[in-house]
């Protein structure tokens, strides 16, 4: 497998140990819900950064209260996997606990909207830059959390290499399911998740699909 972080080794590594689940679900169809979640967010953050520019109030609360009903969906779509131990497990919980930052940031954002719209004077704006600062820190700490999710969401389809268990780890799929996840990173985030990260102008889940993608692209080996 080509050079990757220590960081990044360490967690793939630990994902040796996996739980067992009544429902199974196989490493390649979890990944997919990852990428379909990030791709859906992605579309969140987009919508509402564009609309910030929208001379209509209604339109820019609109686009935020559509954000938070998918993330919310995103959420529920993989809020069983956060039951229990184990590597998935984690990637599960750290991707909920991005998408529930993310909620509050909008929510603030909101909450910023309405006291615009209902103000009468300057002294009801009081204290607005402070609150639109702790909403994008919130924004940023959420993408911080949702890449590593991300690396862990990967490490959960690693094994130990059957032909060689002490010294490689493999893919828990096949080439072919591979590629097809790097087709949905693709599908969902076109030509710009080839672009050169850009931790200014990315989105978070733009970031997090950029590291997903260099990491499925690296020289792995397959246990299936």
């Amino acid at each position: 497998m080509a050079a990757l972080s220590s960081f990044v080794i360490a967690l793939l590594f630990s994902a040796s140990i996996q739980q067992p689940s009544s429902a199974y679900i196989a490493p390649y169809q979890f990944l997919d819900i990852i990428i379909k979640n990030l791709g859906r967010i992605h579309g969140v953050v987009k919508s509402v950064n564009e609309k910030a520019g929208d001379p209509s109030l209604v339109e820019r609360m609109t686009a935020i209260q559509n954000g938070q009903i998918e993330l919310d969906i995103a959420k529920r779509s993989i809020q069983s996997f956060a039951l229990g131990e184990g590597t998935r497990q984690d990637a599960a919980q750290g991707s909920i606990a991005a998408y529930d930052l993310m909620r509050k940031s909008l929510a603030m954002q909101l909450a910023l909207y309405e006291k615009l719209d209902a103000a009468k004077s300057v002294d009801d704006l009081a204290g607005m830059r402070r609150e639109i600062s702790d909403a994008k820190v919130m924004y940023q700490q959420a993408s911080a959390i949702l890449v590593d999710a991300t690396v862990l969401a990967v490490g959960s389809a690693v094994v130990a290499d059957a032909k060689d268990p002490a010294n490689h780890v493999a893919l828990d799929m096949t080439k072919e399911e591979k590629t097809q996840l790097i087709k949905s990173l693709e599908s969902g985030f076109s030509a710009a998740i080839r672009a050169k990260p850009n931790a200014d102008e990315d989105t978070g889940p733009m970031q997090a699909a950029k590291v997903l993608l260099k990491t499925l692209e690296q020289d792995w080996r397959y246990a299936k």
